[in-house]
């Protein structure tokens, strides 16, 4: 179905419709990531934005129950240079035009164990008997299309669609992205109802700024929930769009876990008797969310506390420091970050639209001990005579790299010491 993406500054092309009919709007970005579109869209930090990907094709595997990053997609759409998703279903499998069916000598279908039907997680070897299996055959386009994932549960078009989010493929995704490198993230519409590129633009124009805005009530948990039991301490987790990573993480600790609403009061969070609390990520401006820098104010120094991509920039106004908006943000999963204590580099997940100002902090005991190796944004910072952890970058991936990790066992023990 034929679509229009339209930027605020005229910047347009025509393309093509993989979920149906709609028109959406939000800010534009770009994310850098390979693999994991399933935990990208389903991240609640792209509350307000439409989303490129890099990686030319998506939806080659599907998407798989009980992976996505939380209850719902916030994203308002999804940009894509060619979507090649999973198009049928035959015996409970999933089937893809990607991989068509091999035949020897155009007469015998090879079974699926020889082409390689994933049954696990181990896709190099199966990816080798599939490379194996065509050699010397011959490829018979006209016979089923070949298993390509038996977990699948849903295909990228169909679960966007479902859940009324737009997605549009057949966009020159490497020109759109560096437009939006050089010109910055914008307002942006996506249409298969208004096809004429001004009435596009003024509608465009005519959307509300990401900047200024509070979207994390849009996001965050309606009522507070226990996620996991464990026996080491006791966190609690301020929900301003928490990805489900970042609750796993810590159950796998052997830590229990309760969630609350970003609205939460410092007396409703004591009744849970914590030994720690976690200011989580999340979408939108920090700067338009002062009842959540109270609630941190009013926190700090009496438990430990991590805060996370927007929890760290919470915690940042919380010491004085002040925040802005990045030219283009910072989205993907191969950003370097150096420990400016020990000079190692980490390979860092990211999604953020905002940075604190490393010289705006109020109070001179605060360090910044992670920097961002493009452009030297903070990523991370500790204060000398309060128990925190702080850091920009998602440490819990998902997807992404898992290099930091170890930043959740240094927050658990963190929280034992000061209860020991």
């Amino acid at each position: 179905m034929k679509a229009l993406i339209m930027l605020e500054d005229g910047w347009h092309q025509f393309c093509e419709s993989f979920t149906g009919v709609g028109e959406v709007f939000g800010e534009i970005i770009f994310n850098t990531s390979l693999t994991g579109y399933q935990e990208v869209i389903t991240d609640p930090s792209y509350r307000g934005q439409i989303v490129v990907m890099t990686q030319s094709m998506m939806g080659t595997y599907g998407m798989r129950e009980n992976e996505s990053e939380s209850r719902a997609i916030f994203a308002s759409g999804m940009v894509v240079r060619e979507y090649a998703g999973v198009s049928a279903v035959e015996d409970g499998r999933y089937y893809s035009d990607l991989y068509p069916v091999v035949s020897r000598n155009n007469s015998e279908t090879l079974r699926d164990s020889e082409i390689g039907v994933w049954e696990d997680d181990d896709f190099s070897g199966e990816s080798k008997k599939y490379k194996d299996a065509i050699s010397g055959s011959q490829i018979d386009r006209n016979i089923k299309h070949s298993a390509v994932n038996n977990k699948i549960t849903d295909t990228l078009g169909d679960f966007l669609k479902n859940r009324g989010i737009m997605g549009v493929e057949g966009v020159d995704t490497r020109a759109l992205t560096r437009h939006i490198r050089d010109r910055g993230a914008m307002r942006a519409g996506i249409s298969t109802i208004t096809l004429e590129p001004e009435e596009l633009r003024k509608k465009v124009l005519a959307s509300p700024s990401i900047v200024g805005r509070d979207l994390v009530k849009d996001v965050t948990t309606p009522n507070e929930y226990l996620f996991s039991e464990g026996e080491r301490c006791r966190i609690a987790v301020i929900d301003c769009g928490v990805k489900l990573g970042i609750l796993q993480q810590l159950a796998l600790r052997d830590v229990r876990v309760e969630v609350f609403p970003s609205d939460v009061t410092k007396k409703d969070i004591l009744k849970s008797r914590p030994d720690g609390v976690l200011f989580s990520n999340g979408p939108g401006d920090p700067a338009a969310l002062p009842y959540l820098v109270e609630l941190a104010d009013s926190l700090l120094g009496e438990f430990p506390v991590f805060g996370i991509c927007l929890g760290h920039q919470i915690m940042s106004q919380a010491f004085g420091a002040k925040t802005y908006k990045l030219k283009f943000g910072h989205h993907g999963g191969n950003h370097p970050v150096r420990d400016e204590n020990t000079k190692k580099i980490y390979i860092t997940t990211q999604n953020h639209g905002f940075a604190v100002d490393p010289e705006s902090f109020g109070s001179k005991n605060c360090r910044v001990n992670f920097i961002n190796l493009n452009d030297h944004t903070v990523e991370g910072f500790y204060c000398e005579d309060v128990p925190i952890l702080s850091v920009q970058f998602h440490p819990e991936a998902a997807p992404g790299p898992h290099d930091t990790q170890f930043l959740f066992d240094n927050f658990i023990n963190m929280v034992c010491r000061k209860n020991a």
